[in-house]
């Protein structure tokens, strides 16, 4: 289960950062804008990763 969480968060990052990409270049929009989104999804995408591992491996009692 982790492995796929972890596999998961990749793919959304990945996707995320082409759309970003595509949507920069389509409208123009300012790079610190973009790069900001991508940052802050990013971040989402990895903090969930984590609890996913963290859930899927819990610290022996």
């Amino acid at each position: 289960m982790a492995i796929d969480g972890l596999r998961v968060a990749l793919i959304v990052i990945l996707v995320v950062h082409l759309a970003l990409l595509v949507i920069a270049l389509v409208k123009r929009r300012s790079p610190h804008v973009i790069g900001g989104v991508a940052i802050g999804l990013s971040l989402v995408a990895i903090t969930v990763a984590y609890v996913l591992i963290v859930a899927a491996y819990p610290a022996p009692a």
